[in-house]
């Protein structure tokens, strides 16, 4: 096939056909511009075997192949490429996994091709990667940096970056779904955190009237959702609160005025979404999803400490009350937002009767059940979906934490567990509970990784949907078999959202 085109065109369809690739055409296409001439062909010609065996193995071998020609496009020398790979064939399983798991991981490799050499060091593909590393490398790019612009896209470029490294570790080496999403948020609270000191840097040359040398120890941004269940997503939004220190209701801060105070950090919130959600030429860093603050997008942008907490205890409706449960200090002045969440237990501990609780979650879920397209399979908000699982632990927690103060965890498996321990949840119902909703979130990973959408639906196209029960099965996997152990999968959770939270078992 690849020294010679003497082959009839009949034969090479076949073989590539049966090679596993649905489009033999392209693919004896793709292999021609790999091998290219000369000495390169030679080379390629050495590793081609080994690379027909690894694409055997993979869900999508056709992108794989032609993602792979694209990369050797972007790539000074060929040949030496295809020298690596053959004295490290754990190099081109990985290449290969990537090329076929994610068209958006492959596309980060072929706009930046060094980034191979520093994904496939040991300290990064065997371990996840502290948050203060990540920080201190974002700092340096700042200082490195000729300007904002050049610093928003250096940053973005580091997400990618990192980005491949977590979906490396999760495609090629199957690291447990809890190891990934701890990665994705110390990631996201990394990047956060380094916006967040370059903009109190920026005001701090301003001056402004209100600044004074404790501004950063009065401000605290703290998370929501997936992000503050440390169990975030590929593509979530990050659901972020920001709130400062007023020094109590019943007086103004030290050092300025109560409206200055309030102006500028409602500025370096602003700054801080934009830093990270607008477009540059590398793309956003994150949406930024503020509407879970008080009153929403009609509330103020930054509330005072004061402010937020005699909101909770007087205003805040039962459903806020359940989303705060996943409130977590992410950047800032850490020991201000645990300090509100100090004030907030007592509110997970008020006795409510289980009925005004199952009603208040019931009404959410018919909600978002409505926000699923008609006749598709949504694995987040259709019936047996993420939804589903999420509401029923937030429920059970608001029903037994007066009573099991341990209960109060915003991860989602880890409350599980602590169900499970506190007899809430018995085992026959745990363990199948947190490995479908592993289940429904390595689904999820698979379609956001495709490519880089915030996307839940099962596709319908045949093709498509074979590679996604290959992801998820192994090679073998069928769109048959993955349907059925989906539907099974969704069947189990629903039945258990009815039985321990709608019927009172739990």
């Amino acid at each position: 096939l690849i020294l010679g085109d003497r082959l009839p065109r009949d034969v090479t369809r076949e073989i590539l056909a049966h090679a596993g690739f649905r489009d033999p055409e392209r693919a004896y296409a793709n292999m021609k511009g790999l091998a290219g001439s000369g000495i390169r062909r030679e080379r390629f010609a050495e590793i081609a075997l080994l690379a027909f065996d690894t694409l055997r193995g993979k869900a999508d071998p056709d992108m794989a192949l032609n993602n792979w020609e694209r990369y050797i496009h972007a790539l000074g020398s060929p040949e030496f490429h295809y020298s690596v790979l053959l004295s490290q064939p754990m190099r081109l399983e990985i290449l290969l996994g990537l090329f076929a798991g994610s068209q958006f991981l492959a596309d980060t490799l072929i706009r930046n091709p060094g980034f191979l050499d520093w994904v496939v060091m040991p300290e990064n593909l065997h371990r996840p990667r502290p948050r203060e590393k990540i920080e201190e490398e974002g700092r340096r790019l700042f200082q490195g940096s000729g300007g904002r612009r050049e610093w928003l896209n250096r940053l973005r470029r580091l997400r990618r970056r990192e980005i491949l490294r977590i979906g490396t570790r999760d495609i090629c080496l199957q690291v447990p779904l809890r190891e990934i999403v701890f990665d994705l948020s110390a990631l996201a609270e990394a990047l956060i955190e380094v916006v967040l000191e370059e903009t109190f840097d920026r005001l701090e040359k301003e001056k402004t009237s209100a600044w004074d040398k404790n501004l950063r120890d009065r401000f605290c941004i703290a998370a929501f959702g997936k992000l503050g269940g440390n169990e975030l997503n590929y593509s979530s939004d990050i659901d972020l609160l920001g709130l400062w220190d007023d020094g109590g209701a019943s007086r103004e801060p030290e050092g300025g005025d109560y409206q200055d105070y309030k102006a500028l950090f409602s500025r370096v919130m602003e700054d801080v979404t934009s830093d990270l959600s607008v477009h540059t030429e590398e793309g956003r860093a994150y949406r930024v999803d503020l509407r879970l603050r008080p009153f929403g997008r009609e509330g103020e942008l930054v509330p005072a400490l004061s402010a937020l907490i005699d909101y909770y205890r007087r205003k805040a409706s039962l459903w806020e009350i359940q989303a705060a449960l996943k409130i977590r200090p992410v950047a800032g002045n850490l020991h201000l937002g645990y300090g509100f969440l100090k004030e907030m237990r007592p509110l997970w501990f008020r006795d409510r009767h289980r009925s005004s609780v199952v009603e208040s979650i019931e009404r959410m879920r018919q909600e978002a059940i409505k926000t699923a397209s008609a006749g598709t399979v949504d694995v987040k908000s259709g019936l047996g979906g993420l939804r589903d699982v999420e509401f029923l632990v937030q429920g059970l927690q608001l029903i037994h934490a007066p009573k099991r103060p341990e209960l109060l965890e915003g991860n989602t498996m880890t409350a599980i567990d602590l169900l499970h321990e506190a007899g809430i949840l018995p085992g026959t119902a745990a363990l199948p509970l947190k490995e479908d909703y592993a289940f429904l979130r390595r689904v999820e990973h698979c379609l956001q990784l495709l490519d880089d959408r915030q996307v839940h639906i099962i596709p319908s196209d045949r093709n498509q949907l074979d590679a996604l029960a290959g992801r998820m099965l192994g090679v073998r996997g069928e769109a048959e078999g993955f349907m059925e152990r989906l539907t099974a999968c969704r069947g189990r959770i629903r039945k258990a959202y009815a039985d321990y939270l709608l019927e009172g078992k739990g």
